[in-house]
């Protein structure tokens, strides 16, 4: 498992299966592996799926998450409510899961919009 804690560019080397991202900013490119798995809650990330499977879930908006043309595996890529950009440009099955938009309305009546 690797941990991103602070803003940068990280290239995860062959064999990362798991990232936990808690830095606001960062960008990694994953290690090219099957069933990887990235959590990431602060917004700002940029995650470049350079080859392989697996499993995106994000929050805190502002994500952008990229499956380069040339991966052939599929991804789950689930996102929080807010502005987030998925360009799923490869062969594989992917499947896109945004989050609802969270209005104001929605925070004050504390129910789901």
């Amino acid at each position: 498992m690797f941990f991103q804690e602070t803003k940068g560019l990280t290239f995860l080397p062959a064999g990362y299966g798991a990232v936990v991202n808690t830095a606001a900013g960062a960008s990694i490119f994953s290690s090219g592996g099957n069933r990887e798995s990235v959590l990431s809650g602060n917004g700002g990330l940029t995650f470049v799926a350079t080859g392989g499977s697996g499993t995106v879930v994000t929050g805190g908006g502002k994500n952008e998450i990229i499956i380069v043309p040339n991966d052939k595996g599929s991804w789950l890529i689930g996102t929080g409510g807010q502005d987030d950009s998925i360009l799923a440009l490869g062969y594989g099955n992917d499947s896109i899961r945004p989050g609802p938009a969270i209005t104001p309305s929605c925070w004050a009546a504390a129910t789901t919009c």
